[in-house]
């Protein structure tokens, strides 16, 4: 998935209280995009998400789990309008090679 995203990610969520999101260049020099929130609402509900992505990855890390319908859920799966735009705005994501015939 590393390689899909536009970028690095960092996510970070105060207690439910505030919440610290960005989309930074893989090189680190820039932030494409970020957003700080003291919002109550936005907050619970960025610290939920991350909550159950750090479980998901946990219960994924363990030996002999078998794969799950929610890691179908995946961006990178879905490819959702918005991630499309991402990669076509900041276009540092890792291309595939095209598959030979």
């Amino acid at each position: 998935m590393i390689a899909a995203w536009p970028g690095e990610q960092l996510s970070v969520a105060v207690d439910g209280d505030q919440f610290l999101t960005a989309l930074i260049s893989r090189n680190g020099r820039s932030v494409h995009q970020g957003i700080w929130s003291h919002s109550t609402l936005l907050s619970c509900l960025q610290y939920n998400a991350l909550h159950a992505e750090l479980a998901l990855a946990s219960l994924l890390a363990r030996k002999g789990a078998a794969p799950s319908a929610l890691e179908g859920l995946s961006l990178t799966r879905l490819k959702p309008t918005g991630y499309v735009k991402l990669n076509e705005r900041y276009c540092e994501a890792v291309r595939a090679p095209p598959k030979r015939r």
